[in-house]
């Protein structure tokens, strides 16, 4: 015998089968209407049956299944006229009549079974709706596990300051901000206590930019409080400003750290002296960034920024030495754009402190006489053309260290006639040199008497544009150890060639980079040179194919070589 548990009736065992059906039929029956009132959780349904009853049900088909979970599933009727069917045999008209017949019959089955298949339907939705329901209500208690609610505010803070300084460009830094406030109060109240986060206030005006500015601006730098603040303020579709500009920087001298400015002329004559705001003190400035829109003077100088004891970095655009009143002669760092040459000189002249400097001129005269010697400069970045590679003959720079030089001039222009003396006159220990040259300026001859007079130079950049001669495989030569003279530059480790059409051929690279690998584990009677630590060599298909470029690279595994290789097609080519 064989007890059913969810009736308590005992059935014999040759009666698995109906067991098994009752069974499933009578558990499904009472369990699917049966709703926990306390948890409103849907039961799981479970099928208890044992020896050959559940044998049977796992050997239930797919088939079979469907007519299970709907007890009242019609069968299909037997058809009257089943000799005939799937034949061309006409019927008679008795069996038309049974047709007839059965057709109505079949129809008011497919009726039943329609609207059991619209309460399984309806059924199905609202089950699919209460599962939603509940992994709603689910994951809305489990978002209160999340770790995150229990960050203490300190790194909260920590985590809201990383998140804004990531931010580029500086327009979504500001929406950071924002967005921060916005998601609930605990945040927003950390985000308004985290002066830092506050400190720095960058507007790029636009046309529908909010009338509220200056009450925004002062709200925001209010909650920096005692902090070092940053302001910036680029307004390059003109927009009128008025005086909540000058306003801020007055209200927050005594804090000001960082000011950048992106504006017309005229609006920069509200900085000058006789402006509405007047010239005031700025103890903590350290850095100033100036830029007009219109390559010409304003109508005034502007003389705000001139009382500013800390200022160390200035950058300049389209602004001259007459156009702005600083204290020259203590910036240590100086960045201008779009001066003349004589207006360069001018300006280089009034920072006698200067230890870097990076400079982009145009063409013009100059009014300086003789060679301007600057003891301290350290760093010097030019970009000169034919016309303005002329500064070259006016300094000398006995204390430089990195050198870069980007020239644009045609191949009708010795460049090398103005690079040699430069370096010839400041006798300085260079340590980097880095020349980009955009046409064949200058000669393999002035390049090599260039490398001669910096024997200290560790780092050696060349990048070539247009089809160059200066870097033939004599040059590599002279860089290469071992060979008939003693090696240029010996204490160089780290090369950076953009070869581009050069003439130098792909054995003499490699027997440079070879030599300077093995420089140290070779035993010789030659002086020591430095062993190369990186190379990073671009250059096309044709000059370094795969082979050599194989070859650098077993010569880089063995001699600890950090390698870059860029091979590239030229444009045009197949």
């Amino acid at each position: 015998m064989i007890r059913d548990i969810s009736s308590g009736v005992e059935y014999p065992v040759t009666d698995s089968r109906s067991i098994a059906g009752s069974t499933l039929t009578s558990s499904f029956n009472q369990v699917a209407h049966r709703t926990d009132s306390a948890t409103q959780f849907q039961p799981v349904v479970t099928l208890q049956a044992i020896s050959a009853g559940a044998k049977y049900c796992r050997n239930v088909s797919r088939r079979t299944l469907p007519a299970m979970m709907m007890p009242n599933l019609p069968d299909v009727p037997t058809s009257p006229v089943q000799r005939i069917l799937n034949t061309n045999v006409a019927p008679s008209s008795t069996q038309i009549a049974q047709i007839h017949q059965t057709i109505q019959r079949v129809d008011g089955l497919k009726a039943q079974l329609n609207t059991q298949l619209s309460e399984l339907a309806s059924a199905t939705a609202a089950a699919n709706q209460r599962r939603e329901e509940l992994v709603q209500f689910a994951q809305a208690h489990a978002r209160l596990l999340v770790p995150e609610r229990r960050l203490p505010l300190e790194i909260l803070a920590r985590i809201f300051l990383h998140c804004v300084r990531d931010a580029t460009p500086r327009a979504d830094a500001v929406r950071a901000r924002g967005a921060l406030c916005a998601v609930c109060k605990t945040w927003r109240d950390v985000a308004i206590a985290t002066h830092a986060l506050w400190s720095s206030f960058a507007l790029v005006l636009r046309a529908d930019s909010p009338r509220d500015i200056a009450d925004m601006s002062a709200t925001w730098l209010a909650r920096a409080g005692a902090l070092p603040i940053s302001i910036e303020v680029r307004n390059r579709e003109g927009v009128q400003l008025g005086p909540w500009l000058q306003n801020i920087v007055t209200a927050h001298a005594a804090n000001v750290q960082h000011v950048a400015l992106t504006l017309r002329p005229a609006e920069l004559e509200f900085f000058s002296e006789s402006g509405p705001a007047a010239p005031c003190r700025l103890p903590v400035l350290q850095k100033l960034e100036v830029e007009l829109l219109v390559s010409n003077d304003p109508g005034r100088a502007i003389t705000m920024f001139a009382d500013a004891p800390q200022l160390r970095s200035v950058r300049l655009m389209n602004v001259n030495l007459s156009g702005i009143v600083l204290p020259w002669a203590q910036l240590a760092e100086l960045r201008s754009r779009g001066l003349s040459l004589s207006g360069l000189l001018d300006m280089l002249v009034a920072c006698p402190q200067l230890l870097q400097f990076d400079g982009h001129m145009r063409s013009g005269g100059t009014s300086v006489d003789g060679v301007v010697c600057f003891t301290k400069l350290h760093t010097l970045s030019l970009n000169v053309d034919g016309h303005t590679a002329l500064i070259l003959n006016y300094l000398a720079l006995p204390s430089l260290r990195d050198l870069r030089i980007h020239c644009s001039a045609d191949w009708r222009f010795d460049f090398g006639a103005r690079l040699v003396p430069f370096v010839h006159r400041s006798a300085c220990a260079l340590r980097t040199l880095k020349l980009s040259i955009a046409q064949d300026t200058i000669r393999a001859r002035d390049l090599v008497d260039c490398l001669q007079l910096v024997p200290t130079l560790t780092g050696l950049a060349l990048h070539f544009g247009c089809y160059t001669e200066c870097f033939t495989d004599g040059v590599l030569a002279r860089l290469t150890h071992g060979g008939a003279q003693p090696a240029l530059l010996p204490n160089l480790e780290d090369i950076d060639v953009y070869l581009y059409r050069t003439p130098c051929t792909r054995p003499a690279l490699l027997a440079m980079v070879r030599s300077r690998c093995t420089a140290r584990t070779e035993e010789s009677a030659l002086l020591p040179v430095a062993r190369l630590r990186t190379l990073d060599l671009s250059a096309l298909m044709f000059q370094v194919g795969d082979g050599p470029a194989s070859e650098l690279h077993a010569i880089a595994s063995a001699g600890q070589l950090e390698l870059t290789i860029r091979i590239f097609m030229p444009a045009g080519d197949t």
